[in-house]
């Protein structure tokens, strides 16, 4: 009992010097540094509230813990013999002990919770570090505006949509873009998914495995264009009876109520294996588009008679054909009058002799161009007074032809490929055909495979010497620019390739 006394003597020693150590040390010091810090602690507005106020709690609430701690280790009553070899013999001491043991483990307990939650606490703000550090870089305070036009342009066009030279190897299949947009963060995602035009035209193989397999992809891309127009572009295999069979059946009846455009392609995975495919495969199904406005043909043999062709096409406002046969050229001359047509480009078109009935079929025609056409007699004189845009790409007798033939009072841009007589043959054509339609000429395209320098000096003296302000000299057909103008316009997309040098 004399140990006893003397170790309740001593701890009521320590307990009055602890006291007076806990006060001024642990008590006073350490709250009014965690109540400043608790003030300093205020995170941003977009982070979580309930990261702020869980932490602010949490710093609080450390003084009154550690103050419950030091207390309880210094109540213990072997806490003067921690370090000395002391065994207890008092029955009292011996319940003492347990009893400190008992509420030492209940409050280890308490701060193993209370280090997880502040491990738990240290990993959401990290994250909201994170966050907020993104909110500072330049991508994340781009304009929506700004990041829309990104994106669309962003987006090269395929080969098959008539401007050739771009690269193929760069686009992912099914989506047709370099990357998707939508896939590279939450904010990204958002303007992505809210940018309808972002997301036409839509690519859809021919193949059979496509059949089986079912169109998800295409369907989500179709659902995301929500009120804009879309376009569907559609590739045609060698073996596609399958594919046919399946649209007629209603296969893309999801796109039949909604495309303004479709493109009917081949795709061609071996140039030495060319093949066409015949109208009538597509005109079981190419009714059922209800809204469509815009059409191209590539490589459609017209195995269907005038009345159906022009059933489909009497409201067409954009026509793209290739017209491989003189038996697909005689049908598409007696077509009757089509008043809707703004656009038509024709590869492979021979026109008629009688040249002013032709024109007055497309009585609200503004772009016209022809690839190749050829003709074995001189064209009579021909006048439209609506045309806007005109392209003749062929041999040098054609387009000289052409232009002395023209009367074209709204023509503003025209693109013809080199005529091979002497410089002044250009001049005197280009002046007859300027002042017989009294047109002013805002730009000239002359397709060419002169050099670079040639090319150059030609520009600067039909420029100056018809007062023509754009003057441009460009290789092939598919890269010039107002092909590239035209396409853009057509699929409605903004867009612009640069041509090859």
């Amino acid at each position: 009992m004399t140990t006893c006394k003397k170790h309740q003597a001593h701890r009521v020693t320590v307990d009055t010097m602890g006291s007076s150590m806990i006060s001024a040390e642990t008590e006073e010091k350490p709250i009014k540094y965690f109540e400043e810090l608790a003030a300093v602690v205020r995170l941003p507005p977009s982070a979580d509230r309930d990261v702020q106020a869980s932490l602010i709690y949490s710093i609080l609430k450390v003084p009154s813990v550690t103050n419950k701690v030091n207390r309880a280790i210094k109540a213990s009553v072997l806490a003067p013999f921690e370090d000395a070899n002391y065994s207890s013999i008092c029955t009292q001491e011996l319940a003492d002990i347990h009893r400190f043991m008992a509420d030492a483990s209940s409050m280890v307990h308490d701060l193993e919770h209370s280090i997880s939650t502040f491990s738990r606490l240290k990993e959401r703000l990290e994250q909201s570090m994170s966050a907020c550090s993104r909110s500072t870089s330049a991508i994340g305070r781009i304009p929506v505006e700004i990041l829309v036009e990104i994106f669309v342009l962003a987006r090269p066009p395929s080969r098959c949509l008539g401007i050739k030279g771009t690269s193929s190897t760069v686009i992912r299949p099914g989506l047709k873009v370099s990357f998707n947009a939508a896939q590279v963060s939450r904010r990204w995602r958002s303007v992505a998914l809210n940018t309808p035009r972002l997301w036409s035209p839509i690519h859809l193989s021919g193949a059979k495995e496509v059949v089986a397999c079912g169109i998800p992809g295409p369907l989500e891309m179709l659902a995301r264009t929500s009120f804009a127009p879309s376009y569907l572009v559609v590739y045609l295999h060698a073996a596609n009876h399958r594919f046919m069979v399946a649209c007629k059946k209603g296969f893309i009846s999801a796109f039949e109520q909604k495309c303004k455009g479709l493109d009917v392609h081949v795709m061609r995975n071996d140039r030495k294996n060319h093949y066409s495919y015949c109208y009538s495969k597509i005109a079981e199904w190419l009714p059922r588009f209800s809204k469509l406005e815009r059409l191209a043909l590539m490589d459609c043999h017209l195995d269907v008679q005038i009345s159906t062709l022009w059933a489909h096409w009497n409201k067409l406002t954009h026509l793209h054909i290739q017209l491989r046969t003189f038996e697909d050229r005689g049908k598409f001359y007696s077509l009757p009058a089509l008043p809707t047509m703004k656009v038509l480009v024709a590869e492979e078109l021979t026109l008629p002799r009688d040249t002013e009935s032709f024109f007055l079929k497309f009585p609200n025609l503004t772009d016209f161009f022809a690839q190749q056409p050829c003709s074995t007699w001189p064209l009579q004189p021909f006048s439209h007074s609506k045309l806007e845009r005109v392209a003749v790409y062929c041999s040098s007798a054609y387009v000289a032809d052409f232009m002395s033939a023209a009367t074209l009072p709204s023509l503003t841009d025209l693109a013809v490929s080199s005529i091979s007589y002497h410089d002044s043959k250009v001049e005197d054509l280009l002046t007859d055909l300027v002042h017989r339609s009294g047109c002013q000429l805002r730009r000239l395209n002359i397709l060419n495979g002169w050099s670079h320098e040639k090319r150059l000096l030609e520009q600067h003296k039909i420029s100056k010497a018809l007062a023509i302000p754009i003057v441009h000299c460009e290789l092939d057909w598919d890269n010039m620019t107002m092909m590239r103008e035209l396409k853009t316009n057509w699929y409605e997309r903004e867009y612009f390739v640069e041509p090859k040098s």
